[in-house]
């Protein structure tokens, strides 16, 4: 079920939640670990449940699934591909799985899965595109390339959040 603008309300308000833990979260344990900090943790994270709670969310989980959804609806009515995969002829990168072969030791190194499990034009590879290379909506992908992310409409939120 698409979610609509009036109920992306308790999603950005848990983004809000989140946002505030993180950052307390991140400050509790900037400090030496101590016997304290466990009794200090514990009302970070019921805040942040009680919270989402009050959004109409009964687990992080769901939280989660919910933002993910209005993240790729987002992107989904934002962006368009334009141009035609020309197989990146003479390119060492490109926009398919099988160009990412040499992502493969940048994964070994940082012990993360950077290889693009998709075709092109699915959310969660553009994740990698956007992030990894830098890729700017309304230019080529890489140098050369015929295919272009084209905004269709300016994204009202930041679908990038997760």
């Amino acid at each position: 079920m698409p979610i609509s603008i009036s109920n992306k309300t308790p999603i950005l308000e848990g983004r809000k939640a989140i946002d505030a833990y993180r950052q307390a979260h991140n400050k509790l344990h900037s400090k030496p670990w101590n016997k304290s900090i466990p009794k200090e943790h514990t009302p970070l994270i019921e805040q942040m449940l009680t919270t989402l709670k009050e959004q109409g969310f009964n687990s992080i989980d769901k939280f989660f699934k919910a933002n993910y959804a209005l993240n790729k609806e987002t992107f989904e009515e934002s962006y368009q591909w334009e141009g035609e995969c020309d197989g990146c002829p003479n390119r060492k990168i490109g926009c398919t799985p099988e160009c990412f072969a040499d992502l493969k030791e940048y994964s070994k190194k940082y012990h993360c899965d950077v290889i693009p499990k998709s075709k092109i034009g699915f959310f969660d590879d553009m994740r990698y595109y956007l992030e990894l290379y830098g890729i700017k909506p309304n230019k080529p992908i890489i140098p050369n390339c015929k295919l272009l992310l084209k905004v269709v409409k300016e994204p009202d939120i930041d679908w990038r959040w997760h």
